[in-house]
């Protein structure tokens, strides 16, 4: 975390883990470039502690190469996309007083393993590794450290950081690393003014503005929170809002609208329904956060279709799924009337119709924590025929008149049972065996096709 908090996205490593061409202890443009490629998986670790899987981590692609100093072996970058407003990840605190810590704990990715942890109880020590006292050197009570363990945090009795691992001067090759107890980390506190440049140092990123303040605490990362729905008016406030900031809101539709903010809240008013993003950038001097966006559903839940055959001629088992938009928090209803025997779970309903004529409603209902939607949908039984056709025989003149049809769903309560009239376009078709040979299209119930010319035969409509 910056003096300032800025939560800009920093991460320390090592000197060493971009210090791969030769010679050593110095960078090139290219081992630059390439530190500037890096992956950066968060969140690697055990499901629990006695887990028996790991989980597949947060991973964000690109950096921007800050700092290096090969004294004490680190290096800052700054990530190109940041994970501010995620409240998975916390920015770490430090402390560049150089008091010695009364004890010690790293916790790392030994060989590209999933996260450990490692304990020295003992005042730390110093060592020096390509310079004078540069490093604290530790002798684990509990745990190693490993290759891939490098520029791994080390914390000290406050959890503060104190400086990034480097590794074992006195590695032991003939010893197996559960007993390689050893472990030497460069020192936060000669990082800070390093090589006394810019690009040498950590004082001008983490405190640029100078502030002089020799410890910052570790932060969680400022999020948006607040109900998931909102049926009138709702608040939303920053968690974890940095000390002098102040917060431009705005949503991503006109379905809400900014009633009044104050501080790190505000207040929003129901404008139609459907779903909403709360967008929040945190201004604190020339630094801008943009968190996470929320996402919020206003007032009831909408109801876009129910899915399922109208018509069963001899009865059957009939499937029905229901397109609801809401919240996650919703539940559902389905009844039919009159009654048959219904099965369902969720927006998926199982319904079993008779033989014989018949006209049944089906009442799907759907309920967030604002109020309820209702949807009616209309299935019939029994022989149904779509059309008539009259004289039959014809000589000159075939009178086609459309029959009613079922009705099709109807929402938020304004259905009426039974059938109605189709509405839009129809096709009809003429046809001799397999060759159509007259086509006609009619938004009308009656029509009229002109049979003169055709010879006697047999034909189909």
């Amino acid at each position: 975390m910056t003096a300032n908090q800025s939560f800009r996205p920093y991460f320390l490593s090592a000197f060493h883990c971009i210090d791969t061409d030769i010679p050593k202890g110095s960078l090139s443009s290219s081992e630059i470039s390439n530190a500037e490629n890096w992956m950066f998986k968060f969140q690697y670790k055990m499901s629990s502690c006695s887990g028996g899987y790991a989980t597949s981590g947060v991973t964000y692609n690109r950096a921007t190469f800050r700092a290096a100093w090969n004294n004490t072996d680190f290096a800052l970058m700054e990530l190109r996309n940041s994970p501010a407003g995620d409240s998975r990840f916390s920015w770490l605190g430090w402390d560049r007083s150089g008091n010695t810590p009364t004890s010690g704990t790293g916790i790392h990715h030994p060989s590209g393993d999933v996260m450990k942890i490692s304990f020295d109880n003992q005042q730390l020590q110093t060592s020096s590794w390509g310079g004078n006292n540069n490093h604290w050197l530790l002798s684990f009570d509990n745990g190693v450290v490993e290759h891939g363990s490098s520029g791994s945090p080390l914390f000290n009795q406050n959890k503060h950081v104190v400086g990034q691992l480097h590794g074992n001067q006195n590695y032991n090759s003939a010893l197996p690393y559960c007993e390689q107890f050893r472990a030497e980390y460069g020192q936060f506190h000669r990082s800070w003014t390093g090589g006394g440049t810019n690009s040498t140092r950590l004082s001008n990123w983490l405190d640029p503005n100078g502030s002089g303040v020799m410890t910052t605490n570790t932060s969680k990362s400022p999020t948006i929170s607040g109900p998931t729905s909102v049926c009138n008016q709702a608040t939303y406030t920053i968690t974890n809002l940095p000390q002098g900031a102040t917060v431009q809101w705005s949503v991503s539709n006109n379905n809400l609208i900014l009633l009044f903010q104050q501080g790190g809240s505000a207040t929003f008013k129901k404008n139609g329904n459907g779903v909403n993003l709360i967008n929040a950038r945190i201004v604190l001097g020339t630094n801008r956060i943009d968190l996470t966006p929320k996402q919020v559903w206003v007032s009831n839940p909408v109801i876009n279709e129910i899915i399922g055959q109208q018509h069963f001629p001899n009865g059957g088992t009939g499937h029905f799924q229901a397109n609801v938009l809401s919240n996650e928090n919703i539940s559902y209803n389905w009844s039919v009337s009159p009654s048959l025997p219904i099965s369902f779970n969720g927006t998926h309903a199982i319904i079993q119709f008779p033989w014989g004529n018949g006209d049944f409603r089906i009442t799907f209902t759907a309920t967030n924590s604002c109020g309820s939607a209702v949807s009616y949908y209309f299935v019939s039984t029994g022989e149904y025929e779509p059309f008539s056709l009259s004289p039959n025989p014809a000589t000159d003149v075939v009178t086609v008149q459309l029959n009613e049809a079922p009705a099709p769903q109807t929402s938020q309560g304004l259905g009426k049972a039974g059938r109605i009239a189709l509405s839009g376009v129809c096709e009809i078709q003429l046809w001799s065996g397999m060759t159509m040979l007259r086509s006609f299209r009619t938004n009308e119930p009656t029509f009229q096709i002109p049979m003169a010319g055709l010879p006697a035969g047999l034909y189909f409509v």
